[in-house]
């Protein structure tokens, strides 16, 4: 495998992002899998963060000639990939050091299209799912079951084949929050296979500013719009792919909610767990 190994994109987003920058890069570096295109895309910043990468001559850095939000941003990603498979990632979050070699590693054992890691989410813990094993699901419902993609759609869980998502014209919709939700759903339907990859852990941070933590009676409104909308969007999707059943959202609603409870009422975690 050494000697065949793909080439993964990490697509990294960037608006104002200079102050996690360094820290990023530190993570990267400390990859154990090193057959990575870095692909930064400055999202129109106005502070520092094109002057900071221009420190790490391993970044392909592109930029927007303005701000045009993370839908944009990562339907540009898609686009622009030259590498095998595509990885999504925020750029004020983490990942362990052996992420993109677990990854790869279940992709190529199971024969599987697609990925997807263990999350820890600080500001929601019973949203964390960390996998005890790593399995391969061909089923469709299986697949929406492990990864209750109905209710989370956070795409970076996801390590995905970069022509699968072309050759599926898998993109966010630009101009909305909770955008990654029906893309998320779409992708886990379309795929054939999906593995699951224990030790490979992605740490979702809620960072103090970002857009879903804006205060305000209108920033409220806009995130109960966009989710509603994201919500229906899914739906959509589901008929026109004729999927029946959706798990957390037209069944299995009671099993969603007492994993969730589980969860909150577990050890709380996080960090990775080679931070602790």
């Amino acid at each position: 495998m050494l000697d065949r190994r793909p080439l993964v994109t990490v697509v990294i987003p960037c608006y104002n992002g200079a102050e996690h920058i360094d820290t990023l890069m530190r993570m990267m570096r400390r990859q154990s899998y090193t057959h990575l295109e870095l692909l930064a895309i400055d999202d129109g910043s106005t502070d520092e963060s094109a002057r900071i990468w221009a420190n790490y001559p391993e970044v392909r850095l592109l930029r927007n000639e303005q701000n045009r939000g993370l839908a944009y941003t990562r339907n540009r990603g898609i686009r622009e990939a030259r590498g095998a498979y595509l990885h999504f990632m925020d750029i004020d979050d983490r990942i362990n050091s052996r992420f993109y070699e677990q990854m790869v590693e279940a992709l190529w054992t199971g024969g599987a299209e697609t990925a997807c890691c263990g999350m820890i989410h600080q500001a929601a813990r019973g949203k964390t799912q960390l996998f005890g094993e790593s399995r391969v699901y061909s089923d469709l419902y299986d697949r929406l079951r492990v990864t209750w993609v109905g209710r989370w759609g956070y795409a970076v869980r996801y390590l995905f084949r970069t022509s699968f998502l072309r050759e599926n014209g898998l993109s966010f919709e630009e101009g909305r929050l909770i955008e990654d939700l029906p893309f998320s759903f779409a992708a886990v339907c379309l795929t054939s296979s999906l593995v699951t990859v224990p030790g490979a852990e992605y740490l979702y941070v809620r960072t103090p500013g970002s857009i879903m933590k804006h205060s305000g009676r209108e920033a409220h409104e806009r995130r109960q719009r966009d989710r509603r909308h994201a919500r229906e969007r899914v739906l959509t999707i589901a008929r026109e792919l004729g999927v029946e059943r959706i798990p957390g959202v037209t069944c299995d609603r009671r099993a969603y909610r007492l994993r969730k409870l589980r969860q909150w009422l577990s050890l709380r975690q996080d960090c990775l767990t080679e931070e602790k």
